[in-house]
């Protein structure tokens, strides 16, 4: 078991830091470089990688915090609409803040007018490197408590060991980009490691609210018996797998 110990923030001299959102910040500067270096690799328009992050950042923040708000605590907001501005407050979604890139990403390469699939695929290589450093963040503060366990990944919480998952989807995100780096040694057609990204996290997602608290204060907002994050995974998987047909169509086209 992994023990509990309480890991907030941390002082750089006399500047504070707060654990969370250090992690998140780490994760996104990792996630531009290594897509920086793909793009220049592939000799495709490196520079353009500082347009899709300020793009991508701001969508990510406003549809991360959309998403939560709306999906998760809007009885509460509806009623404190003020608050929904207060960004320094907790109550962010990935699924929002992805969507919410996306749409940002998207913007960006009608304005550029790039090849979409190349640039695509270096951000979606690089982006489980980026979600592995920023869950570690989550699995700092313990933002997300699971049910209780006997696993030997669980953490000790006052009450009895539970699932952390921030660690777990950390964890899960390192697997993937480990297999994109192995399957790197081969070249892919355009689309691959978008579709691969969409199917993995969105079964492993799907999967892994299951072990949220079902009920108490910390229970996980659901809707007849699934989170927002599941019902949105389901989309995801369907989008993945919808690329994955389009992108082995075009090999068999090619050959």
């Amino acid at each position: 078991m992994i023990p509990y110990f309480d890991f907030t923030s941390f002082s750089i001299g006399p500047v504070t830091l707060q654990v969370w959102g250090f992690f998140v910040s780490l994760g996104f500067i990792a996630a531009i470089f290594l897509t920086r270096h793909i793009l220049k690799r592939k000799k495709l328009k490196h520079e353009l990688v500082w347009d899709f992050a300020l793009a991508a950042l701001v969508g990510a923040i406003v549809g991360a915090r959309l998403f939560h708000v709306i999906f998760y605590e809007w009885p509460y907001f509806k009623d404190n609409l003020l608050q929904i501005f207060y960004l320094w407050q907790p109550g962010y979604s990935f699924f929002g803040g992805f969507a919410g890139a996306a749409l940002a990403f998207f913007l960006v390469y009608k304005i550029k007018k790039i090849d979409f699939w190349p640039y695509v695929d270096a951000v979606m290589f690089s982006l489980p490197l980026g979600l592995f450093i920023g869950r570690l963040g989550c699995a700092f503060i313990h933002d997300h408590p699971g049910v209780k366990t006997n696993f030997f990944l669980g953490v000790k919480y006052a009450d009895h060991a539970r699932w952390d998952l921030g660690l777990m989807q950390s964890l899960v995100n390192l697997v993937l980009f480990i297999v994109f780096v192995i399957l790197a040694r081969r070249a892919r057609r355009p689309g691959f490691y978008a579709g691969i990204f969409f199917v993995y996290y969105a079964l492993t997602r799907f999967a892994l609210d299951f072990l949220r608290i079902w009920d108490g204060p910390m229970a996980e907002t659901r809707y007849f018996s699934l989170t927002p994050a599941q019902y949105f995974s389901i989309l995801l998987l369907a989008a993945g797998i919808i690329i994955l047909v389009k992108v082995r169509k075009k090999f068999h086209a090619s050959v």
